[in-house]
């Protein structure tokens, strides 16, 4: 497998596990962007673990697959609501075992309104 077939498996595996979080939990997918999205108007910069983290311990119900989340940083990112770091800054994962994670920069930091 090559790099450009890695990445586009990628994509299909994040998208699979955002449709099997909306079959388990209608609308889930809806509603994780929504959070990230207000987790986006108020953090400056964040790692994606943190966001998730936040939405659990908020009470929202977890996707049956975390790659679920993965679709939903895409789709800010396409949106154009965040961005990677432009210095590709990182911060270790408490999950990954100290592997890296990127950092996150907020396109709509302290907006008013949704």
């Amino acid at each position: 497998m090559n790099t450009q077939q890695a990445y586009q498996a990628g994509e299909v595996g994040m998208q699979r596990a955002a449709d099997k979080a909306d079959r388990a939990h209608p609308d889930w997918t809806k509603l994780a962007r929504a959070y990230l999205y207000l987790h986006a108007k108020k953090h400056a910069e964040f790692s994606g673990e943190d966001a998730v983290d936040a939405f659990l311990e908020a009470g929202y119900v977890p996707p049956p697959d975390q790659r679920a989340f993965g679709a939903m940083f895409k789709k800010l990112s396409r949106e154009g609501f965040i961005s990677r770091h432009p210095d590709n800054k990182c911060a270790p994962r408490r999950k990954g075992h100290g592997t890296m994670t990127p950092i996150w920069v907020s396109n709509v930091y302290g907006r008013a309104g949704l």
